[in-house]
């Protein structure tokens, strides 16, 4: 679902055109706002749904290369060496840990904020998974180092344990 007002940033708005002008017999758009409702063609329907749903029990967030502490990669290569995609980790303050309870990521500041913004809504880390293995080139070492990119999932307090 797009967010309005960045709802067709100039990166993608390639990928949206194409949609529209490519759809076959139905094209249906979700997003926040009203800024299309301007638009007449033939077939077109605009629904509106004003349902205040509730907060969900679960959240997953896909972390990036920004949700981490890169340079940390270099110490802990060969602790990350044996994971595989789909491999449970465990969520502590500082990032995860594989099945040893050794620490193979640590989390960045603005991850950090996002994991504090996200308790202040009720919601805490219950696990993680490895979903993503690739290779990050430090200029600094002039070397590749495995990055680990995991799934993070967070549970409301009164939600259902995992």
């Amino acid at each position: 679902m797009y967010d309005a007002p960045y709802c067709f940033p100039r990166y993608r708005s390639t990928g949206q055109y194409v949609a529209m002008t490519r759809a076959k017999s139905r094209l249906e758009i979700h997003y926040n706002d009203d800024y299309l409702k301007n638009i007449r063609a033939e077939n077109i329907v605009h629904v509106a749904d004003n349902t205040i749903y509730p907060s969900p029990d679960e959240l997953s967030v896909q972390t990036t290369h920004k949700h981490v502490q890169l340079g940390y990669f270099a110490f802990v290569q060969k602790r990350i060496l044996s994971l595989k995609s789909a491999d449970l980790l465990k969520v502590n303050e500082e990032g995860c840990l594989n099945h040893k309870e050794e620490q193979v990521l640590k989390f960045s500041a603005h991850m950090k904020e996002e994991i504090q913004k996200l308790q202040q809504l009720g919601y805490s880390p219950a696990a993680a998974k490895v979903t993503f293995l690739l290779y990050w080139y430090s200029e600094e070492r002039d070397k590749e180092f495995l990055v680990v990119l995991p799934e993070i999932t967070f549970l409301k307090k009164t939600g259902k344990p995992l």
